[in-house]
């Protein structure tokens, strides 16, 4: 049987947590809350970090 704690492993990535802020600053977008400067601003570069991270991951795979 496989514990709760090993399923919830993703909960440590730093990528989901990027992941989660960017949907909560679209969130606020969405609702008035932040301008669209202010949107991208906080989005561009937490996307931009997690695309090149997720390409890394994959080309080190692929490389091994």
């Amino acid at each position: 049987m496989v514990k709760l704690s090993e399923k919830l492993t993703f909960l440590g990535s730093t990528r989901f947590w990027k992941l989660v802020i960017s949907g909560i600053a679209y969130a606020l977008w969405q609702g008035g809350i932040i301008d669209t400067a202010l949107f991208g601003l906080i989005v561009t570069p937490l996307l931009g970090s997690v695309a090149v991270r997720t390409v890394d991951r994959a080309s080190e795979k692929i490389g091994k």
